[in-house]
């Protein structure tokens, strides 16, 4: 599987490449580009920002997204096909005859984004919020808790990170998170249902993605190693 930082993919593009295949990329940042006549196969993008880009005649197929931020996107003509997207965010954008087929969705956002031009046939989903009265305080408990085992696998620094990360985010929404509820889940205090509430956790959730990238953004991206996830079977490249 190849490597690519966000300045070969895109370059690639601009030099009318149309076909990808087996390409790896993580803690990059792709946002306000346009992705237009291309196809990438079998491929994964993990902590990747893809906020505000235009996609136009492309098709997933065979991918893996983690911790990917599409939010503020339009897409025309877009095919996910035979994809999982997982903590991934889809929300505030536009789906202009497009279509998800056999894609397994888990923890993404799709909150007031226009769905009713995209087809979604024979998906699987578990905790897709499109609204923000969608996400509970019990959800986004089980959301951090199921995302500890995850954290272990990334090398010190950049767990170092994330939870600081969840902590400036818990003082600046006001919520009560602490590294310990990590390894914890019955320390979670229970907030209240109101819409403030879920609003906060929503926007807790959903900025997570960008400060991790930003975090990670100064390490060069062919010193990251493995795969911090390829210790979930899935994952394996």
């Amino acid at each position: 599987m190849e490597n690519l930082t966000s300045i070969e993919f895109l370059e690639r593009v601009k030099s009318s490449q149309k076909e990808f295949n087996d390409i790896y990329m993580q803690y990059v940042d792709l946002s306000g580009h346009e992705i237009k006549d291309i196809t990438i196969r079998n491929s994964k993008f993990f902590f990747v920002t893809m906020r505000n880009c235009t996609f136009r005649n492309v098709t997933f197929e065979g991918c893996e997204f983690f911790f990917a931020s599409f939010n503020q996107s339009e897409f025309v003509r877009t095919k996910f096909i035979n994809c999982k997207i997982e903590y991934s965010g889809l929300s505030e954008s536009l789906f202009v005859d497009s279509e998800m087929r056999d894609v397994k969705l888990a923890w993404t956002g799709l909150v007031n984004s226009s769905t009713s031009d995209m087809k979604m046939i024979n998906c699987t989903e578990f905790k897709v919020f499109r609204n923000v009265e969608d996400l509970s305080p019990a959800d986004i408990e089980k959301g951090f808790a199921d995302l500890q085992p995850m954290l272990q696998h990334l090398d010190f620094d950049m767990r170092q990170k994330v939870l600081k990360i969840l902590e400036t985010s818990s003082i600046r929404y006001n919520t009560n998170f602490s590294p310990d509820m990590m390894h914890d889940e019955n320390k979670y205090d229970k907030k209240s249902g109101s819409y403030e509430s879920r609003k906060t956790n929503y926007s807790m959730f959903d900025s997570l993605i960008d400060n991790a990238v930003a975090a990670y953004g100064t390490k060069p991206a062919y010193k990251t190693g493995k795969s911090v996830y390829e210790a979930k079977s899935e994952y394996k490249k």
